[in-house]
């Protein structure tokens, strides 16, 4: 009897130990086959938002390039008015479709930082530039403070650090009726760092901690009328630790808020900005009586240059030929890719430059186009036998952001690209 009972005991844990196996088993499948449905679902949306954000962008690009092209002229103030409110809703839906985008990789695992010298001054003026029209008519006195020990050149994602002055700066002006907002830039131990104070409405002590997370727009009922997704935040702190930095606010509810970042980012040389710029970036000051807050551009003009713009879109062409006319350049669009293969080729024959052909000093180049996309359009261009074809500048144009990195250009032998809506500071950068 014993040795039954043993017996019985023993199959019995067999039997417990053979359907815990299974349970195991079948646990571990149901997890692989979530993993696999979740990743599906991560690429399915990465894949509709990619397709969104271009299906967006490309009216944006025609309502902010538009909207460039007629603020250069002159105008009624009514006008005027009219035109920069339609500029700045533009910005406004811009801004969030970037904001969700930009969420969405983090989610996902594909956000990344992608690392290149810049100029420092010029970071820190094109973020003054883009935000500053955010005062409009509010009386608020803009200030910049600056270090004198600032790197002239460093070495970091420069798109990155002017997203989160950007961001800084556009939550301060959002927040502020009247008062100041101040600006101070510093370097310390290969650290950037960044600080923004407002004279705005502050933040409550219990909301502190909130204030960093996503889709949060604090003390909503006295915030209704401010714009906003309540992502910069959120974003603005996850792009910072993602470069080894911190990110702090002091507030006092009431009368204003202090944000400090500080950022890692390399020195590329011993030089540092020097007073005589450190002087004009400081005294720079925002007249929003000058033509209701229209900003005089100076640009740099290329007579006798030409430029080939290809888009399948003739709105884009129209955008991008107006935005390019103030260049004094000779300008050409055509709408196809395979267009494009049979002018390069024309201007590629030194025979045919006794015609009407001229080279071209630079050609902007969709990336999305039917019948031949602009990456197959650049590898036929270079596979074309002649110096010009294989070297002339190719600069993508792309309404794709959340795949669109340079890298992924450079490496289909573009020498650069652009975004759409086209922002006019990037393409004097590249014009330069």
């Amino acid at each position: 009897n014993k040795l039954n009972k043993s017996e019985n005991c023993h199959q019995y844990l067999r039997l417990r130990t053979l359907e815990e196996e299974k349970l195991l088993q079948e646990q571990t499948l149901k997890s692989q086959q979530l993993a696999i449905e979740a990743e599906e679902a991560s690429k399915a949306k990465s894949t509709f938002l990619a397709t969104m954000s271009h299906e967006i962008r490309t009216p944006l690009n025609a309502i902010l390039g538009f909207s460039e092209i007629i603020l250069q002229k002159e105008l009624s103030d009514d006008i005027q008015y009219s035109i920069n409110t339609i500029a700045n809703s533009g910005r406004v839906l811009l801004s969030i479709v970037n904001d969700i985008l930009d969420i969405s990789k983090v989610e996902s695992g594909k956000f990344e930082l992608l690392p290149m010298e810049y100029d420092t001054a010029q970071a820190i003026n094109d973020s003054i530039m883009v935000n500053i029209v955010r005062i409009k008519s509010k009386p608020i006195e803009f200030i910049l403070n600056m270090e004198n020990n600032i790197p002239q050149k460093l070495f970091g994602d420069e798109l990155r650090v002017k997203q989160i002055i950007n961001n800084l700066l556009s939550n301060a002006f959002k927040y502020t009726k009247e008062g100041n907002v101040t600006l101070s830039i510093g370097y310390e131990n290969k650290f950037l760092k960044i600080s923004v104070k407002d004279s705005g409405i502050g933040i409550r002590e219990e909301n502190l901690e909130k204030l960093f997370g996503e889709y949060s727009q604090l003390d909503a009922n006295a915030n209704r009328k401010i714009e906003g997704t309540g992502l910069g935040l959120a974003i603005t702190k996850m792009i910072i630790e993602k470069m080894n930095g911190i990110v702090s606010v002091e507030s006092n509810y009431g009368k204003g808020s202090c944000f400090t970042a500080a950022i890692m980012q390399q020195p590329l040389t011993d030089s540092v900005i020097d007073s005589e710029t450190i002087e004009k970036l400081v005294s720079f000051k925002y007249d929003k009586n000058a033509g209701k807050g229209k900003i005089v551009r100076n640009i740099n003009k290329f007579p006798g240059a030409s430029i080939l713009i290809v888009d399948d879109v003739k709105t884009n062409l129209d955008v991008a030929k107006g935005l390019l006319t103030p260049y004094q350049l000779n300008i050409v669009c055509v709408q196809s890719g395979y267009e494009t293969i049979r002018l390069i080729e024309a201007v590629s024959n030194e025979d045919a430059l006794e015609n009407d052909y001229t080279k071209f000093d630079i050609i902007f180049l969709d990336h999305m186009m039917p019948d031949m996309d602009g990456i197959e359009t650049c590898k036929r261009i270079r596979m074309i036998e002649s110096d010009y074809a294989k070297n002339v500048p190719i600069i993508a144009f792309t309404a794709d952001a959340l795949s669109g990195h340079r890298e992924k250009f450079i490496t289909a032998n573009f020498s650069d690209y652009i975004s759409k809506p086209i922002e006019m500071m990037q393409l004097d950068a590249i014009l330069n």
